[in-house]
């Protein structure tokens, strides 16, 4: 082998290593390297912070400004219909006494409406 591709061959490896240093082995410098992951787990945090903030506020408005909270008990089923719409979900039993009872169910609110004798009688 001659000198020429001795040297050739050497800085091939020398740069082959440099790039799998700095590419698959992250930063070279021991400081870049502690800080980065310090780094990742500061910006997941502000998301999850920022998550969070983003759901309460959701929720808030939801409860403050939904019309759920204007439904009571002794309202007829079809102003609970005009408040909230259509429900999610009716169910049909019998009360104790033998009565008709049929429960509407508002997922989006987070309610539930239980009619009695055409009246509502509670409110979950």
């Amino acid at each position: 082998m001659t000198a020429g591709r001795f040297v050739l061959l050497l800085i091939v490896v020398g740069v082959g290593v440099w790039l799998f240093q700095s590419r698959v082995t992250g930063p070279a410098t021991p400081a870049e390297k502690s800080s980065a992951p310090l780094e990742r787990a500061r910006a997941a945090a502000r998301k999850g912070e920022a998550h969070n903030a983003q759901t309460g506020a959701a929720t808030r408005d939801l409860d403050s400004t939904s019309p759920a909270g204007g439904v009571t008990e002794n309202m007829t089923p079809g102003q609970v219909r005009a408040l909230l719409g259509p429900p999610d979900e009716v169910s049909s039993e019998e009360s104790a006494s033998g009565n008709p009872r049929e429960r509407w169910t508002y997922r989006r609110a987070g309610k539930s409406v239980v009619f009695e004798n055409g009246v509502a009688i509670r409110v979950e």
